[in-house]
């Protein structure tokens, strides 16, 4: 097989990981919205906030506490300001924001007190898999930050992402 005949993977860079983009999204608006934080410019402050809570509010890292807390920013910053060139980014993130039924059902379910037949410790068990593969998401795929972020050991973490598919075993 020669080198060069896929071209196609070559140019999608070194990694295919889902979140690597989103990350790299989320790192490049915050590193704006702290440049931004050291200009007089409320306009430039409030694109860089709006494009934080864009970002928050994405499908991978879907933080709409995050996205909300840049929305009222952004609002306040512009009050005496028009944002004309960014009206469209900032009803996308409002409507982002404060959208409905986002919750996922059997966490709906569960606040309505309705547990079928299982045990506490199999929601406990059941919860930690739907809460801890996201929580490792968020914190770069580090085992030991989310172990530190939950306050439990390092060993449960890797069990539980082994258990959901989202570790493999002896990796880090």
């Amino acid at each position: 097989m020669h080198e060069r005949e896929h071209p196609v993977e070559e140019e999608i860079g070194e990694s295919t990981e889902p979140g690597d983009h989103a990350r790299l999204a989320q790192d490049c608006a915050k590193e704006a919205l702290e440049l931004a934080k050291h200009t007089q410019n409320r306009r430039l402050l409030a694109d860089a906030y709006i494009w934080q809570g864009l970002t928050y509010s994405n499908r991978f890292f879907d933080d709409l506490e995050a996205a909300r807390h840049c929305y009222d920013q952004a609002m306040t910053l512009s009050k005496d300001h028009q944002l004309e060139d960014s009206w469209e980014d900032i009803h996308t993130l409002k409507a982002r924001t404060f959208r409905a039924g986002n919750v996922n059902p059997i966490l709906r379910a569960w606040s309505q007190g309705s547990v079928g037949d299982k045990t506490f410790q199999q929601i406990t068990e059941e919860f930690a898999e739907l809460i801890v593969p996201k929580v490792w998401e968020r914190e770069g795929r580090k085992v030991s930050r989310v172990a530190t972020r939950l306050s439990m050991s390092p060993k449960k973490v890797r069990r539980i992402l082994d258990r959901v598919g989202k570790h493999k075993p002896g990796g880090k």
